[in-house]
């Protein structure tokens, strides 16, 4: 399944299957509020498909055009407070431009913002959850599936006591 799609602003958008398999696997937990973090033009299908599971989303984006007037927080996704979030999802942007497209998907280290700088603010929040969505290209080749292996190991290496 494609995780996004191009929509008619010629910018990529989260597929509504994939927007309500997100929401449904999210709902099996015990918590309310979750926070989309540089969720842009996906923000209102996404809150519509978790508000059909009992949850409450907020929606994040430094782009002024995708800025909401409900449940929205603007600004850059490191700089916001995620201690009012149950799950926090950090959704970046995962092509070049945000087109979405094939030619233009980006590899786990070209993403900004940058999966490491997230994993260094999260480290300092307990009993939530994140929730990492990664580039279509991510076991695309060996240099790819080798920055996401890199990206697994720190991320052990963080949670580890």
């Amino acid at each position: 399944m494609n995780l996004s799609i191009v929509n008619k602003e010629q910018t990529a958008t989260t597929n509504p299957e994939c927007a309500a398999k997100r929401a449904k696997n999210i709902s099996r937990y015990a918590v309310k509020n979750v926070l989309e973090l540089c969720v842009g033009n996906s923000f209102l299908s996404l809150k519509e498909e978790y508000r059909r599971h009992g949850l409450i989303c907020w929606g994040n984006d430094v782009d002024i055009r995708w800025k909401q007037t409900e449940n929205w927080l603007h600004g850059n996704c490191l700089d916001l407070d995620y201690s009012n979030f149950d799950v926090v999802v950090f959704a970046p942007p995962l092509s070049r431009g945000c087109t979405g497209k094939r030619e233009d998907a980006l590899s786990v280290l070209e993403v900004t913002p940058t999966y490491y700088e997230f994993l260094q603010k999260i480290k300092y929040y307990r009993n939530k959850i994140f929730v990492l969505t990664l580039p279509a290209k991510t076991f695309s080749t060996s240099s790819d599936r080798n920055q996401y292996q890199r990206l697994l190991a720190y991320i052990y290496k963080l949670v580890q006591p």
